[in-house]
């Protein structure tokens, strides 16, 4: 007999509370057969069906989860760090972007934004996944909508060929060996490595003048925890396929992808002046602005309407956008750009996107053209 959608939601819900997980000693086969015969919402169930729901529940555990909301965007960051980015965006479409550096800078905050923002250029609506090891990654459904995030592991134990096939982005798919199946990564999906593993002893005292740089050998010894022993030829295929940011104590060190030796001497630095290590909000320390408009309370709208007085007004309830501010500007109930917002080409790099605190949960989003 035919479920009605009522039945079929209880049904499931019921297995998800009350499922039985553990396989030994007949244990899920011996629920399933109580519980189909028992009276209980899944009571005339297939038991085929019954043992599909589980075996779903089971995969569920042991992948990473799929994340469609990060409440930060990239206009909670410096200045600074901003115009960084927008050097290195237009090179994620084909390379993967790795995060290295001190803790508590920021550096997760920052990869999670970043994988927002390609998810929407792909036309997804700002999700990605994340695990600290390659095998919560096994049997995950990847599409260039969806970011891909090593972060909180150990990549420098990581082994080397899973280290190169992550980064190979411009590759037409990309597998890497986990227990049991594989993880299975699609051309052009941006991936991103987060990880403590830098090496502060090895710094370097830098002159303030308008292009600071380090050697080669010098930026290597400074990630050397992250690519330990690998030898020169392994190390050259991991550089020529990704980009660096490798946060330091004072400074925030910055290379682009490379193909050979001689074009890589150099390593441009820029100067910790924007950080702010005192700062903190939530999640974000060090990088985040003094002010945010995501999570300024309502309370104050005057301080809103002082820091961004050309796009917004106050009618004493609450703030308004005013709606002839700036001609991309556009407010949404989510935190999904419309199509015609999506789409960054050659050139363009999605800059800002301001939360608008308001009633409900509202977001203002702008595509800046440089």
């Amino acid at each position: 007999m035919e479920k009605s959608e009522e039945e079929l939601e209880k049904g499931f819900e019921f297995i998800r509370e009350h499922g039985e997980r553990d396989r030994g000693n007949l244990k899920q086969l011996v629920w399933i057969q109580k519980s189909i015969a028992g009276n209980t919402p899944i009571k005339g169930w297939r038991d085929g069906l019954v043992q599909k729901a589980l075996d779903s529940l089971a995969t569920d555990a042991t992948m990473s989860k799929l994340i469609t909301r990060y409440d930060l965007i990239i206009g909670d960051f410096e200045e600074g760090i901003q115009d960084l980015m927008q050097k290195l965006v237009p090179y994620l479409r084909e390379h993967a972007l790795w995060i290295l550096g001190a803790a508590g800078k920021g550096k997760t905050p920052l990869g999670r934004v970043i994988a927002m923002m390609f998810s929407r250029y792909h036309g997804g609506t700002g999700s990605y996944r994340s695990g600290s090891d390659f095998d919560y990654f096994r049997g995950c459904p990847f599409t260039k909508k969806v970011s891909a995030i090593y972060d909180d592991g150990d990549i420098g134990l990581e082994p080397v060929k899973k280290k190169k096939a992550f980064s190979d982005v411009a590759d037409t798919e990309t597998l890497t060996k986990e227990r049991w199946t594989a993880a299975k990564f699609v051309q052009n999906q941006l991936r991103v490595v987060i990880d403590n593993a830098f090496e502060p002893e090895k710094e370097q005292t830098i002159s303030v003048d308008p292009n600071p740089t380090i050697s080669h050998d010098q930026f290597l010894d400074i990630i050397r925890p992250a690519i330990r022993d690998m030898s020169t030829a392994d190390i050259m295929a991991i550089l020529k396929r990704s980009v660096f940011v490798v946060v330091g104590k004072e400074i925030v060190y910055w290379r682009l992808t490379v193909r050979n030796l001689a074009s890589t001497t150099t390593a441009t630095v820029v100067l910790n002046q924007k950080i702010m290590p005192n700062v903190f909000c939530g999640r974000m320390p060090g990088f985040k602005k003094q002010f945010v408009a995501s999570i300024l309370p309502m309370a104050d709208p005057p301080l809103l309407t002082q820091q961004l007085p050309h796009m917004y007004e106050s009618n004493g309830k609450g703030l308004h956008l005013q709606r002839n501010s700036h001609p991309n500007l556009r407010a949404h109930p989510s935190r999904s750009l419309p199509r015609h917002h999506r789409h960054l080409q050659n050139d363009l790099v999605e800059r800002y996107m301001l939360a608008v605190p308001t009633a409900a949960t509202w977001s203002l989003q702008a595509s800046m053209i440089r």
